[in-house]
């Protein structure tokens, strides 16, 4: 109680000392003269070192106190610079994302011009169930002039065939599937044969003439025939292998597609059928048509029977017959 009472006393005496030389020290002309001065000097030789002494413990700690405050306000500032970093990341792969469907958009407008194609363009919406089923939805069907059996492209070339539809969608049997089948060509040489799928790349060309001349880095591209599926012309890939052996019955040649399978978006579907011969055709006017001479039957023969040979033994000549 006593040591309070004390140190409360003393608090005062040292605030009516400091109001005292505040006072003076004000009122001085010259602060640097006087008792003022003298005192302030004195006072500051006895507490100059201990100023010092404070000032260097001090002073870590007040450092150290604005590294955390500038700790904070740095981590504050990075979480406001990564999610603007990732705003403009979502921005910029939003505007590649727009940019690439351009370019595809551009592509397939270009393949439908280039081939004089009515085209009717889709999105993919849904892949195959399962990695051994390659087909694919898309958002456009009936009501968009899709039928059965039309063909599917993109801006690289033949995608699919169209399998089935509804009212507003359509799904595609992906030229890769073993059950696709398609009559092509080599554009260079006009060989004819059959494009299957092999259930992956490459794709299988079975030429109709197993002899004939087929070199890497042919292009393929789809053949017409009466009650075909598509239209000729569609570039479907590149021969990658065409290897021959002599006495060899059935001929496999290895073509690479040139649509990617994995990365389908944006698609076409080619409204045009292939022209079917629906009457039979007609000589062109004053034009006589003589048939080949053909050589008569020979009348029937009828086959000439020999007669029987007699087999038969003589039987002996009586005695005293004449």
């Amino acid at each position: 109680m006593f040591q309070r009472r004390r140190a409360r006393v003393l608090l005062a005496a040292f605030v009516l000392l400091a109001l005292v030389l505040v006072t003076v020290d004000f009122r001085s002309p010259q602060p640097d003269s006087g008792i003022g001065g003298r005192l302030r000097a004195g006072v500051a030789v006895v507490l100059g070192p201990v100023q010092n002494g404070l000032a260097v413990i001090v002073q870590p700690i007040a450092e150290a106190a604005g590294s955390v405050t500038e700790l904070f306000s740095l981590r504050q500032e990075n979480a406001r610079l990564r999610a603007q970093l990732a705003l403009v990341e979502e921005r910029r792969l939003s505007y590649d994302d727009v940019v690439r469907e351009n370019e595809q958009l551009r592509a397939q407008v270009d393949m439908s011009s280039r081939l004089d194609l009515d085209t009717a363009q889709g999105q993919v919406i849904a892949q195959g169930a399962s990695n051994f089923e390659w087909t694919a939805t898309i958002n456009v069907g009936s009501d968009d002039g899709v039928l059965r059996d039309m063909a599917v492209i993109n801006g690289d070339g033949l995608v699919g065939r169209i399998i089935a539809t509804t009212g507003s969608t359509s799904r595609i049997l992906l030229a890769i599937d073993p059950n696709f089948g398609a009559a092509t060509r080599i554009a260079e040489s006009g060989q004819v044969g059959i494009l299957s799928g092999d259930g992956n790349e490459p794709m299988i060309f079975e030429p109709l003439v197993t002899e004939a001349v087929v070199e890497v880095g042919q292009e393929v591209v789809t053949s017409s025939y009466s009650g075909g599926t598509f239209v000729p012309g569609l570039p479907v890939g590149v021969v990658a292998a065409a290897d021959y052996e002599v006495g060899q019955l059935v001929r496999r040649v290895e073509v690479l597609p040139y649509v990617n399978f994995t990365s389908l978006d944006l698609v076409s579907v080619v409204l045009d059928l292939p022209e079917q011969v629906d009457e039979p055709l007609e000589l062109a006017p004053n034009v006589e048509f003589t048939p080949p001479a053909v050589d008569p039957v020979p009348p029937e023969i009828e086959p000439t029977i020999p007669p029987p040979l007699n087999t038969a033994t003589p039987s002996p000549t009586p005695s005293g017959e004449a």
